[in-house]
């Protein structure tokens, strides 16, 4: 509101300037003389930035937020808006409580001894598995032995979505195929063949601290290379080999490009919003297995 207001006013204040009645002009004469409506309809500063337009202050908005402890995890989210759209259409008829804990859990505001240490110094910040390493959201969720059962389930849940789909769109699916690359072997997610390519895909999820974005890129430079494709066409019987990968985060932020691949593939935005929402049903499963964990394990 105190970034709103002003606007809405000064926006009000020009239509009727445009008016040309009389009393219209009387009006706006002794209204801009009025030093409490000068002070109403000055722009919001943030940062230094006047806040002039309903853009500048978006962008103002979410600068803010990006640079605040709990916001940061979201400095991706613009990336594929689109996967965000459950939260004004509740497409997977969510219950009101896996709604509005999938929300904090998003906003990265769900109870933690790090989040409470703020609010009571009292409170011991430290995980009391891993002792040494401060029990934030992040560590619940991705780090803790205490979840790491449920974050195997969460990784495979989108595994299977994916594989399904492909298979429903023609695709000759193969699950964590194993194949050998020089002394070694590799194991992706998928190998998806059709009409004589095969698509390498990796899923992964990972955490805020880097773009989704780079966590493609690091999944797609593991499986490319000659001896890797010379191996997967050896396998697939395939001419051409297409490597990629499926990478989004612990708060359902997809990749750019990961989105672009499921689209090329026949996926569906339906299908890369959902599987953001997978991630997030993942994840709350992830902290609800390390609350209701014992210590020791």
């Amino acid at each position: 509101l105190v970034s709103t207001i002003p606007l809405l006013k000064l926006k009000r204040f020009n239509n009727i300037s445009k008016i040309g009645h009389p009393l219209a002009e009387y009006l706006i004469a002794d209204i801009g003389q009025n030093k409490k409506f000068t002070k109403q309809t000055t722009p919001y500063t943030f940062d230094g930035n006047s806040c002039t337009t309903n853009q500048a202050t978006a962008r103002a908005f979410a600068e803010g937020l990006y640079k605040s402890v709990d916001g940061k995890h979201l400095a991706h989210s613009a990336a594929v808006p689109y996967v965000n759209s459950w939260v004004d259409c509740n497409g997977q008829q969510l219950s009101g409580a896996d709604f509005t804990n999938i929300l904090l859990l998003k906003s990265s505001l769900l109870p933690t001894p790090v989040r409470k240490h703020r609010y009571n110094k009292t409170i011991n910040v430290f995980c009391e598995t891993c002792r040494n390493r401060p029990a934030s959201l992040v560590h619940m969720l991705q780090e803790c032995s205490r979840s790491h059962g449920s974050r195997i389930n969460r990784h495979d849940s989108i595994v299977k979505r994916f594989a399904a789909g492909l298979s429903r769109r023609g695709f000759d699916v193969s699950v964590e195929p194993n194949f050998v690359t020089g002394r070694s072997f590799v194991k992706p997610d998928l190998l998806a063949t059709k009409e004589g390519v095969t698509h390498v895909i990796d899923v992964c999820v990972s955490g805020t601290n880097e773009s989704p974005d780079m966590a493609h890129n690091n999944k797609t430079e593991k499986y490319s290379g000659a001896n890797n494709e010379d191996s997967v066409k050896n396998l697939t019987g395939a001419h051409t080999v297409s490597v990629g990968a499926f990478a989004l985060t612990w708060n359902g932020i997809v990749s750019a490009r990961s989105a672009r691949l499921a689209l090329e593939l026949g996926l569906g935005r339906n299908f890369v919003k959902n599987s953001s929402l997978t991630a997030l049903f993942g994840s709350l499963k992830c902290y609800r297995q390390y609350n209701k964990t014992t210590y020791g394990t």
